[in-house]
């Protein structure tokens, strides 16, 4: 149908049947369907990219023997390093662990070793494997794209300490708790040998039993005195030891102060009173009179060059030397340097 498009009438011709023309035969030739099997290109890089992994295997493989031979390497020295700690030993405790460690060191090489072996077969049936396939391998037209650097092998992870080490890191643990416990026994001796020499050699400590020198010392006071100093002065209170007339020969420890030295004459008057020289001693911290004993000490009393004569502070009837006589410098244990009084404490 055709549409005028001026007047806008329709025309409709009668229709004719148009003449089917021959067609020529076409000589292009027919695309043939793509076939369903890999072409050879195809198979040759699959068998190469296989070859790859396998050499990569192989790789592998043999670094973990290289591994395997180092451990080994290592744990001969360990044997080796415990036999002789076993053959220095000492003890027959360092001797067992040494042997032990010995024991362990050599059974882990034969671990290892046998591994190394397994790892060495399999790389060899890889290798005979990988042979075998290069030859069988078809030849390829197609261009070889450019092969790709191999890969490293990844390193293995660090192992877990075996046995051995265990028992190396255990007994280095004892051995440093030993070396402690030496080194503290070390300084407990010290510190007593500190105390022994303070308190025994050049301090002494001593109890006052009784008020025979009160007011400056009373009963029950703890006395500190130095026992280097023997050079003792008039007014010095001096720690001794003197056997009395009535003491059998035993010794007692007295605490008393010292009123005259060798060379100074000793005398006591009628009227209770000191003297020394020959004048009458002004004692401001004496409350007593100083009355003569009887029957013990003849005045005066000239006293030799290593003497004192020792009085208490508290006069009437206290253990002196009114009763005693004087005292020799070997008696003396010290001069008195200090007191801790008892309601202190």
């Amino acid at each position: 149908m055709i549409v005028n498009e001026r007047d806008e009438e329709i025309l409709e011709p009668t229709p004719e049947e148009p003449v089917a023309e021959p067609q020529p035969e076409s000589t292009e030739p027919t695309p043939e369907e793509p076939s369903a099997e890999p072409s050879q290109g195809a198979a040759t890089r699959a068998v190469e990219t296989a070859a790859k992994a396998a050499m990569t295997a192989v790789r592998r493989l043999f670094y973990s023997i290289k591994e395997a031979g180092d451990r080994a390497a290592e744990t001969d020295e360990t044997a080796a390093r415990a036999a002789k700690e076993a053959a220095e030993a000492k003890t027959a405790e360092e001797a067992a662990v040494a042997a032990f460690t010995a024991a362990r060191a050599a059974e882990e090489t034969a671990k290892i070793s046998a591994r190394a072996a397994r790892t060495a077969q399999l790389a060899a049936v890889l290798e005979r494997a990988i042979a075998e396939a290069e030859r069988e391998r078809p030849e390829d037209t197609e261009p070889e794209a450019e092969e790709a650097p191999a890969e490293p092998p990844a390193l293995p992870a660090k192992a877990a300490p075996n046995e051995s080490e265990k028992l190396v890191k255990r007994v280095k643990r004892f051995e440093r708790s030993v070396k402690d416990y030496q080194y503290l026994i070390l300084r407990l001796l010290l510190i007593l040998l500190v105390v022994w020499v303070l308190f025994f050699q050049v301090v002494g400590v001593t109890r006052m039993a009784s008020n025979e020198m009160y007011p400056r010392v009373d009963g029950g006071d703890l006395v500190l005195f130095y026992r280097v100093d023997t050079d003792v002065r008039a007014q010095d209170i001096v720690v001794l030891r003197k056997a009395t007339p009535s003491s059998d020969g035993v010794e007692d420890l007295y605490v008393l102060r010292v009123v005259a030295v060798g060379g100074d004459t000793v005398e006591i008057s009628d009227s209770e009173h000191l003297l020394i020289n020959g004048s009458t001693m002004i004692e401001n911290n004496i409350f007593y009179p100083t009355p003569r004993f009887e029957g013990f000490t003849e005045y005066p009393l000239t006293l030799g060059p290593d003497e004192c004569f020792v009085l208490a502070d508290r006069r009437d009837g206290s253990t002196d030397s009114r009763y005693f006589g004087p005292v020799k410098r070997s008696e003396l244990l010290g001069t008195v340097i200090t007191i801790l009084r008892r309601n202190n404490l």
